[in-house]
């Protein structure tokens, strides 16, 4: 069922690593973009995993970058809020990493 697709995220976003096989890591952005495009809560489980998974995050903001023009206008807005999220969360990373070695919670 396309409700329960933010279910299977996590298991996809942590897999997604850019060192995975080049099929492998296609079939994941896929797969990932379909959780994205049926089921929004898929955009809330992505920013709760961000800070955890970076390097993926960047491999699907490409990927969904590279896809833009074919994704619909609600995949749009819920992209433009989670890229906002993220931004804020890259600014108070940022601003932790200049202020010493403060711990940073996920």
């Amino acid at each position: 069922p396309e409700a329960a697709l933010h279910t299977y995220f996590p298991s996809f976003l942590s897999r997604a690593t850019p060192a995975c096989p080049p099929a492998m890591k296609e079939e994941l952005l896929t797969s990932m973009s379909q959780c994205l495009s049926l089921d929004p809560l898929s955009f809330s489980v992505w920013r709760q995993l961000y800070t955890k998974h970076l390097a993926q995050s960047s491999l699907l903001l490409n990927h969904l970058l590279e896809s833009w023009e074919s994704s619909s206008m609600k995949v749009h807005q819920s992209l433009q809020e989670t890229v906002r999220s993220f931004k804020v969360t890259n600014e108070e990373l940022a601003a932790r990493g200049a202020g010493g070695d403060q711990d940073v919670a996920a």
